[in-house]
């Protein structure tokens, strides 16, 4: 059995949140009405709309990450993600464990569904916006180290400062709310450790991402992984979240 089967096989066995047990019904109709993310197109705000997060980044005990909307020409493609991998776990560098993504999504009773495939992604040298790598479902360093040994780099953290990852979501409606970035044990293809965070585009003011396009409360999963969430009721205006959400690109 291959890695990536393996990873297949455990889809089902992810670490979800226990705000997220019910894992039941898909959004109706599969649109964006239901969703929390935002098709803009151009990739402009209208004058006095809502703002607009382009960007997010999410903390876990042993992964940090930003992610950034992906924007071909005058469009954003909802099908694809930036990310930028800012911590890695502190035994990647052994090969001891592998990253692998996945992406879910909630309604507003709170059911979730994770989708069971595990994406694809591309590295790519931010400095020459040129490839590294072919498609892959899998991120060891073993299979990249020698990218980074050409540049000179050993230590993984430092390779991916200069390094991004397209995420293929295969969600051109943008269905699909949330990534989840998944640490594995190498030797067991156990899933250790997780981190989730929105997927761009939503409203930067956690207020007005708190509704759904239907007038509906939004899942509470959904509004507790707003990267503004505390700030809730502060007295922040709308540019002020627009700015702060424009500080988390990369």
């Amino acid at each position: 059995m291959t890695a990536t089967n393996k990873i297949l096989n455990l889809s089902l066995t992810l670490i979800i949140s226990a705000s997220m047990a019910a894992c039941g019904s898909r959004k109706e109709s599969g649109s964006v009405e239901n969703s929390s993310r935002i098709v803009s197109l151009p990739p402009t705000q209208p004058a006095g709309s809502k703002p607009l997060a382009f960007c997010n980044s999410g903390t876990s005990a042993e992964i940090s990450a930003k992610v950034k909307a992906y924007q071909n020409g005058n469009i954003y493609d909802m099908s694809l993600v930036w990310l930028r991998l800012t911590t890695l776990p502190a035994d990647f560098s052994s090969n001891s464990s592998y990253i692998a993504m996945w992406k879910w999504l909630a309604n507003s009773s709170g059911a979730a569904h994770l989708d069971g495939t595990a994406l694809n992604f591309m590295l790519y040298d931010d400095k020459t916006g040129k490839p590294l790598t072919s498609w892959k479902q899998t991120l060891m360093w073993k299979d990249i180290s020698s990218i980074a040994e050409a540049k000179e780099i050993t230590d993984p953290n430092k390779f991916f400062e200069n390094v991004s990852l397209v995420v293929d979501l295969k969600d051109s409606a943008g269905d699909y709310d949330v990534l989840k970035i998944t640490k594995y044990e190498h030797s067991t293809n156990k899933a250790l450790s997780h981190l989730d965070t929105l997927l761009p585009l939503f409203h930067a003011n956690p207020v007005d991402y708190a509704i759904e396009t239907n007038g509906a409360a939004r899942a509470e999963v959904l509004q507790n992984l707003h990267p503004f969430k505390s700030y809730t009721d502060k007295g922040f205006s709308n540019s002020q979240f627009q700015a702060m959400a424009k500080d988390l690109c990369f």
